[in-house]
């Protein structure tokens, strides 16, 4: 029932595969926020506000970040990716099991359904490609990094972003998607050369 230690090791990669899926991290969020956006919208209208902190809510999304960039990733990822789908040996199994657990995820995080689905799904489709817990750990750190320092960039007013409430969704402006596209190529760039 157990897998191999061979099927699914808990090595840590090289410490350069973290800083690039910690490089991609930002157009993940990126894109997962558009597509949840065009999906919700094809649904009913959304009212999107646009997005302000004040130095209280700043701070407290600060306090909480150290939750949710280092434990929650980790803790996230073992128990809805690596416990769930190592048992399986077979890949059309473990493809299933990611998404009853993708669900499970999305249902967990319920103000923001469709956006913990999306993530979800990807954690477990690279973890099942990758093999190895930690890439997934290290991409969910990094998203959810992301969406700390886009709180900053917003208290800062270095930019223009959107939100709706309902599903919660932030719509990063062109400056974010220009600077998250720039980060990914930086990022995937030296896997290509590797190969």
């Amino acid at each position: 029932m157990f897998p191999t230690t061979g099927q699914f090791p808990l090595k840590l990669p090289k410490a350069i595969i973290f800083v690039e899926l910690l490089l991609i991290a930002p157009l993940c969020l990126v894109m997962e926020e558009y597509i949840v956006y065009g999906i919700t919208s094809l649904a009913y209208t959304i009212q999107m506000k646009p997005l302000t902190y004040t130095t209280a809510e700043l701070r407290e999304d600060l306090l909480s970040s150290v939750h949710a960039v280092l434990l929650a990733p980790l803790l996230e990822e073992l128990c809805f990716r690596q416990m769930a789908i190592s048992p399986f040996h077979r890949r059309g199994t473990q493809i299933v099991v990611c998404l009853v657990m993708t669900i499970l995820f999305g249902l967990l995080h319920v103000r923001n359904f469709p956006g913990a689905f999306i993530s979800a799904l990807f954690y477990g489709l690279i973890f099942i490609w990758s093999r190895n817990i930690w890439y997934s750990v290290a991409l969910h750190a990094g998203v959810n990094l992301t969406a700390t320092l886009l709180a900053v960039y917003c208290w800062l007013q270095l930019g223009d972003m959107q939100m709706a409430k309902t599903p919660v969704i932030i719509l990063p402006d062109l400056k974010v998607c220009i600077a998250s596209l720039f980060l990914a190529i930086a990022g995937v760039f030296p896997l290509k050369k590797k190969r």
